[in-house]
Order: structure tokens, then sequence, then C-alpha cells
């Protein structure tokens, strides 16, 4: 068969197809789904309950505690933030490999090298907290 012929064909078949194809209208279609969604009871209980969370939030101890947290962390020099989280990342990585000796003996075998690494990490970030914090300040510069 000729080529010419077969994209003259494709060419009328793309032409044909647009002249049937209903025009969209992306933005209407997007607000009418978003008019339905709102209109949902799935929505309105979701709404409810997130209204009913931010006002009880507003009151809540946690709140008041974590901006404690938050204020003083922000109030901290660098240094004592470097190394506190140098000890909470050895911390956590001693707890994962504690609590991955009563698991079952049937998985990966090097399971432990990620939490190992990670600690001697954290434990070096924490003693090598000045060095690291001289190094961040010059980068900064």
């Amino acid at each position: 068969m000729n080529p010419r012929l077969f994209r003259w064909w494709q060419v009328a078949e793309a032409m044909a197809g647009r002249l049937a194809e209903p025009r969209r209208d992306v933005v209407a279609a997007d607000a009418d789904v978003h008019e339905m969604v709102a209109a949902s009871r799935i929505f309105e209980v979701a709404d409810a309950g997130s209204r009913t969370v931010a006002r009880a939030w507003q009151d809540s101890r946690v709140r008041r505690i974590s901006e404690s947290v938050a204020r003083t962390w922000c109030e901290c020099p660098r240094l004592q933030r470097l190394r506190v989280r140098g000890r909470m990342t050895w911390a956590a990585a001693v707890t994962a490999l504690v609590l991955q000796a009563f698991e079952s003996p049937q998985g990966a075998p090097f399971r432990w090298m990620l939490p190992l690494a990670l600690g001697v990490g954290g434990l070096l970030a924490e003693l090598a907290a000045v060095p690291l914090l001289r190094i961040w300040e010059r980068r900064r510069d």
C-alpha cells in the first residue's frame, strides 16, 4: 500500500474524530468535581472532624508542650542542637538493634547494618559536633 495514501487516511480520521469530539472545559469540569466532592457526605463528615480537631488542638496540653519544646529548641545554640541530634540518632539505632535481637531469625541476614551505620554516624556527629559546626558555618559564609 502506498504510504502517502495511508497518511491521508490518518489525517482524515483525525479530522473526523476532532469534529465529533465534544470540547472540554477543564476549569468547569474541575469546578463540577469540586462541587460534587464538597457536597458529599464523606467530605461533610471529614470537614466536621477536622474542625473538631482544630478546636481541640487550640486548648490541648500537647500543643502547649510541643510549642514550649520547639521554642526551647530554637533558643539552644547550634552546637548543642547538633549534639542532641547525634545523640537521638544513635539512641534510635541502639533501640532498633536491641529490638531486632528479639525478632525471629528468619529474615534478611544483614538487617542490622543500617541501624548500626546510622548509630555510628549519630555517635560521630555527637563527638565531632564542634568541627562539623565550624565546617557548616564556613560554607554558609
